[in-house]
């Protein structure tokens, strides 16, 4: 068996810096067995640690030379991080993420500290979005996930909670 060569360009799969929303992180990239590159992130978040990162998936049928644009596959009320995806053969899919509760890193007196730093529409955006959060929200949603895609991304089973991603 010999080993295989890899040949890649740099190229961008999704950008919007100047977005509230347009941080993404912690990309995964799989190659179907037709060919298609499937991509999945956190992405739509404002920042590293924040209450709205949703898992997002974005393909190519050109080796990486175009994508899709992002596609939300998973938004729970809570922060949804570090996505991860396997091709199982044929069209299959299994993403994997985990979600977390915001509030442990933004306790309310540290959380008007970061906002006094922000323009006031992005205060209020951040308060909506740390409103979303609750103990019941945290109880349902906080822990690893998975979910399978027969189709090629096109639609997912249910979010299966797991021992880790």
């Amino acid at each position: 068996m010999s080993a295989g060569r890899l040949q890649a360009e740099h190229g961008t799969i999704y950008a919007a810096p100047k977005d509230f929303l347009g941080y993404v992180g912690w990309p995964s990239v799989a190659r179907l067995e037709d060919g298609t590159l499937v991509a999945v992130a956190s992405g739509l978040r404002h920042r590293h640690v924040c209450p709205f990162g949703r898992t997002i998936l974005c393909s190519s049928a050109d080796d990486g030379r175009t994508w899709t644009a992002p596609r939300v596959i998973n938004d729970s009320p809570i922060d949804d991080r570090d996505a991860g995806v396997v091709a199982l053969g044929g069209r299959r899919l299994l993403v994997t993420w985990f979600s977390s509760d915001t509030r442990r890193y933004y306790p309310p007196e540290k959380l008007e500290a970061f906002l006094e730093g922000l323009p006031e529409e992005h205060r209020a955006w951040w308060r909506a979005g740390m409103a979303r959060l609750s103990d019941a929200a945290r109880e349902r949603f906080e822990g690893a996930w998975l979910r399978l895609s027969e189709d090629g991304g096109g639609t997912w089973g249910p979010a299966v909670r797991c021992p880790l991603n």
